[in-house]
């Protein structure tokens, strides 16, 4: 469908993103092709030069994506010589125009949004104010002009690609990709992504995320140990040297200096899992049973969202590893996954959340890519270290299906969800799931590791 251009740009059904700019891949003149670059929404990617060519058989570059659904999706992008991704999520609306304009100097995207009656409701150039009353020294007039961009809209429309379509691709449909993110919203994404000191106006873009991107948990420990390495070649300066010392020390001022693109995951703290004031029975259960610190973590700091916040972090995680191949998100991911499994009470107290977790985490794991998992020959260079999780599964298996005493439905549904979870680990990734204790098998790290009281 390609729009009239004697009608208003409003009649445009879904959402339309209209790209600008991009980085030439192809030197023409000298015959050589430029470092590759790629773009993509969702689970798709697409190389530049993959629309339509022109007569001359001259490769184009893409002109957009059309015909996107409401709600959220993600928009990443990667120098693929350099492998370093790069993506922020957008949340559309019926009627909406995105402008992405790449910047060569920045490496990454203005983003301006019209809305349906064609107002320019965000402007990621700004620093302010959400009402755009003036412009950046940096953005022409033309960049903020709708009827200007709307001409680029109607010539290019037809050679757009349709985001309706892409369902073929890899058997992965635009509904699997709401199933990934059903428990995600902006809230939540903007809780978690870096702050940047960017604005998100009217809750429609967040801020950027790349693969490099750390976590706030691995900062803070390794600014401890930076603390601690700079202490000790300090031991002999006296007290305030020292300390003036440690706060001018580079690697230390350098790290202070990454708060705004920190991951803000919630903290897991396996090693401090056990309720205060416990009784030595309670230190023990406690060492073996995560119900406690699941609960307590859920209803402290997770508010009214309750346990659907789990859930939707977990999905955050897990897009972020797969599209962005970001460590730390991977780690995160490992580590929810483990919390949820290794608490045994909460699973017969909560048992449709344990449903609903186990489809989310089947969904997950039938999607992840296989070349991301270690293979336990190439096991330095994985970004996950699924292999890690054999034991948690075991006890998980063992308890669903031998210590567990109820014959709800819900059991016996979880019973079911958990034979075919195991059923991919054991195709895809090779993990086969066994009851029995094997010291072999048993990856995990001793933060992990139950403490055992004898009473």
């Amino acid at each position: 469908m390609s729009p009239s251009s004697s009608s208003g740009y409003n009649i445009l059904p879904g959402t339309t993103i209209l790209l600008k700019n991009l980085p030439a891949v192809h030197d023409l003149d000298n015959q050589k092709t430029l470092a590759p670059f790629a773009i993509g929404i969702d689970f798709n990617f697409f190389d530049l030069g993959s629309s339509t060519t022109t007569n001359n058989s001259k490769l184009t570059q893409l002109k957009g994506i059309k015909l996107i659904d409401s709600g959220l999706h993600f928009i990443h992008y990667v120098n693929t010589s350099l492998g370093i991704r790069a993506g922020f999520y957008i949340n559309c609306h019926e009627g909406d125009l995105f402008i992405f304009q790449w910047d060569n100097n920045l490496e990454e995207f203005k983003v301006f949004l019209f809305d349906k009656k064609n107002e320019l409701i965000f402007d990621n150039t700004k620093t302010n104010k959400r009402k755009i009353e003036q412009v950046d020294d940096d953005v022409d007039e033309y960049s903020l002009n709708f009827t200007m961009w709307k001409k680029d809209v109607l010539d290019d429309y037809s050679y757009m690609i349709n985001y309706s379509t892409l369902s073929n691709q890899e058997n992965f449909t635009n509904q699997d990709w709401k199933s990934q993110i059903s428990h995600v919203s902006m809230d939540l994404i903007n809780e978690i992504f870096p702050k940047q000191g960017r604005p998100t106006f009217n809750n429609q873009v967040s801020s950027i995320l790349s693969t490099l991107d750390a976590s706030k948990e691995e900062n803070e420990k390794l600014l401890t140990a930076l603390y601690n390495s700079a202490s000790e070649r300090l031991n002999n300066v006296n007290t305030k040297q020292a300390s003036a010392d440690l706060e001018n020390d580079p690697m230390i001022k350098a790290l202070k200096s990454e708060v705004a693109n920190e991951l803000r995951y919630t903290t897991l703290e396996f090693k401090k899992t056990i309720r205060p004031n416990a009784s030595l029975q309670q230190v023990t259960a406690d060492s073996l049973d995560k119900s406690w610190y699941l609960k307590n973590l859920v209803e402290t700091q997770f508010g009214g969202y309750g346990w659907n916040r789990l859930i939707g972090e977990l999905q955050v995680a897990f897009i972020n590893l797969c599209i962005l191949n970001n460590f730390n998100s991977g780690e995160q991911w490992i580590n929810l996954v483990k919390l949820i499994l290794m608490s045994f009470n909460a699973i017969e107290e909560n048992q449709i959340f344990y449903i609903l977790f186990l489809e989310k985490l089947l969904l997950q794991l039938n999607k992840l890519p296989v070349e991301l998992v270690e293979d336990g020959e190439q096991e330095q260079e994985a970004i996950l270290k699924l292999k890690s999780l054999t034991t948690t599964f075991n006890n998980f298996k063992r308890f669903i299906f031998y210590d567990i005493e109820s014959n709800d439905k819900e059991i016996k549904e979880i019973q079911k969800m958990t034979l075919k979870l195991l059923g991919v680990l054991n195709s895809k990734f090779n993990m086969f799931i066994k009851v029995e204790d094997d010291d072999e098998d048993d990856e995990d790290d001793d933060d992990y590791k139950p403490v055992i009281v004898d009473v």
